[in-house]
C-alpha cells in the first residue's frame, strides 16, 4: 500500500527518475541489438567474398 508520508510531488518525481531509467536502458538495448544485426550482416558479407 501507499505510504502516506510521500506527498504528491515525490510520487511524480519517482515516476519520472523511472520512465528515465527505463528509457536510457532502452536506448542501451537498441544499441546492442543494433551492434548485434551488424556484426551478424557483417559476418555474412565476409563469408560471401
Amino acid at each position: 500500500m501507499w505510504n502516506r508520508s510521500f506527498t504528491h510531488a515525490q510520487v511524480l518525481e519517482a515516476q519520472e527518475n523511472r520512465m528515465t531509467f527505463l528509457h536510457m536502458c532502452g536506448d542501451v538495448f537498441y544499441d546492442l541489438t543494433d551492434l548485434f544485426f551488424y556484426s551478424i550482416a557483417h559476418i555474412k558479407l565476409s563469408e560471401t567474398k
